[in-house]
């Protein structure tokens, strides 16, 4: 059976979002948080029964992506090889193309978390940092950068719960993350906005701050 974790986060961003030339998509929450949040969510409910596990994946899944086939049937295929069936109703196996894919580039893409911004940036986070976008930002943008920083921490907390997170930690991120996706959720990422952007004398270019002149 196909294996549903996320191994690294190289997963190509939708093809139907065509960035701009010289232009990247850049994540507000790093991708390490969503795919780690995921693999341990994942971990949970294929080796416990515990109903905290399912509905906090069911939620995380929810907050990536809004609209699932049957996103049931999926989670229930995630469990083929830990939680079998009686064999004359077994569960239908994760198939690659079909489930494996989509899945990862939902965690991996949520269109929410994502802003179309200049490649060469000077002020680039490093690795698992929060890339907070405060300036130049139309209505309601504002709004939902600020769910999702404070959805942020909510995640974080979850994935230093340790490797076997508890019914208690399953049931917090669960109603986190079920607050913030009316929040948050958007079906495009934020386009490229001059006015959120300063370019450098060197042709690097960095989002405006406190410290900038207005747009």
């Amino acid at each position: 059976m196909a294996d549903a974790h996320i191994t690294d986060t190289d997963v190509p961003a939708p093809q139907a979002w065509n960035a701009a030339s010289g232009m990247s998509w850049h994540h507000v929450i790093p991708r390490i948080v969503l795919r780690d949040c995921f693999n341990l969510l994942l971990d949970q409910h294929m080796a416990q029964d515990w109903p905290e596990a399912r509905k906090a994946l069911r939620q995380f899944l929810s907050l990536v992506r809004r609209e699932w086939p049957d996103l049931d049937q999926l989670l229930d295929s995630m469990r083929a090889d830990t939680r079998p069936r009686a064999s004359h109703t077994p569960w239908r196996p994760l198939d690659y193309v079909q489930d494996i894919m989509p899945l990862h580039a939902a965690v991996i893409w949520p269109a929410w978390n994502i802003v179309q911004g200049p490649s060469s940036r000077s002020d680039n986070p490093g690795s698992g940092i929060f890339d907070r976008f405060q300036y130049g930002l139309t209505a309601p943008q504002p709004y939902r950068m600020r769910a999702i920083e404070g959805l942020f921490p909510r995640l974080k907390d979850f994935c230093a719960s340790g490797p076997a997170p508890n019914r208690g930690a399953l049931a917090i991120l669960a109603e986190a993350v079920s607050n913030a996706r009316p929040q948050v959720y958007d079906d495009r990422p934020v386009p490229f906005l001059p006015a959120m952007w300063v370019k450098e004398n060197g042709g690097l270019w960095h989002k405006r701050g406190a410290a900038d002149p207005p747009a």
